[in-house]
């Protein structure tokens, strides 16, 4: 249902119609923003989310319902960008003012097997087939590696004491699947690494942690097996899941490092890698357990430091691989 948060309608590059709106569970909550799309801007199917994360809200207020809402967009006849893109803007909590922009024609599936090694990328912009979260105090680039000259890769940074920097990309659904990639380490302040594998529902069935000296994967839903590594030297990860029979192996520069690792949730397929410079916020849900006003703001106090930067952490993401598991 709607929520009083406004919805925006508006025809694409495609020929055909977006709607964005937030679909309310309580109509005080207004999260997560969606889209879906029409032929004739009668009938709208195919709901995607378009922005799903739900920072805290940083300072105190009345009527400070928690997400994405106000959105707008840029209305015929007022400009229209380079690209083909759906651009929308929005209030986060009552507090920032965000800005999205949606590769059209709008798709929530991929069908090829991923083969990214940015070396033929200079911005983060030009990376259309991946879901990038981007607050200003966690930036988000294309950087080239200074241990080898001509080398592109993935820079997540984050100085943000409430938030994070979110690089997401999706690959063709799979129950068995082979995922490739190199990170590497190279500062580790306030924020730590966490790289997941996950469902088209958003569940976690695989974890990793790295926080620089050490990288850690899960059981169930614990996090076990510490493994030593070096922060300034890059490192090759690589998984092999298996849905069917809930458990994944994993390696490091090529040498086993752990197998038969027990998924943390049950997952028929999975289809997106997430790499996140922060802690999973959890579940939504959460927000509500305090009652309905808390959805509104009117328990909530200052966040302490919430317009100070933290110590920077910089981590970096290459050659990310992945395909079916008969691929080599």
């Amino acid at each position: 249902m709607t929520c009083g948060a406004k919805v925006w309608v508006q025809g694409t590059e495609d020929g055909r119609y977006a709607l964005v709106y937030n679909h309310s569970l309580t109509r005080n909550n207004r999260f997560p923003l969606v889209v879906m799309t029409s032929d004739d801007c009668r009938d709208f199917t195919d709901m995607l989310c378009l922005h799903g994360e739900v920072p805290p809200r940083r300072f105190s207020g009345i009527l400070k319902n928690a997400g994405p809402q106000y959105v707008r967009g840029i209305e015929e006849g007022n400009g229209d960008p380079p690209g083909r893109h759906l651009w929308n803007t929005y209030s986060m909590n009552k507090e920032d003012i965000w800005v999205s922009r949606t590769r059209v024609p709008v798709t929530g599936r991929v069908s090829e097997p991923v083969r990214e090694s940015f070396d033929d990328q200079t911005t983060a912009e030009n990376l259309e087939w991946w879901n990038l979260y981007v607050p200003q105090w966690a930036p988000i680039s294309i950087v080239e590696d200074p241990h080898r000259r001509g080398n592109h890769c993935l820079e997540l940074r984050d100085e943000d004491p409430y938030d994070y920097a979110l690089a997401e990309r999706a690959f063709p659904e799979s129950s068995r699947v082979r995922i490739e990639f190199r990170v590497l380490g190279a500062q580790v302040g306030h924020g730590v690494l966490e790289a997941e594998i996950q469902d088209r529902y958003g569940h976690r069935p695989l974890k990793m942690r790295l926080d620089g000296k050490w990288l850690a994967q899960d059981q169930m839903t614990r996090w076990v097996n510490a493994i030593p590594v070096v922060g300034d030297e890059w490192l090759t990860v690589r998984f092999d899941v298996d849905c069917s029979a809930g458990t994944y192996d994993l390696s490091l520069n090529g040498k086993p490092a752990a197998s038969g690792v027990k998924f943390a949730e049950k997952a028929e397929t999975v289809e997106r890698i997430v790499f996140r410079t922060g802690p999973w916020r959890g579940d939504v849900r959460a927000i509500f357990v305090e009652g309905e006003h808390a959805t509104l703001g009117y328990t909530s106090e200052d966040l302490p430091g919430a317009d100070q930067r933290v110590p920077l952490s910089i981590y970096w993401v290459d050659d990310v691989r992945i395909g079916g598991l008969e691929w080599q």
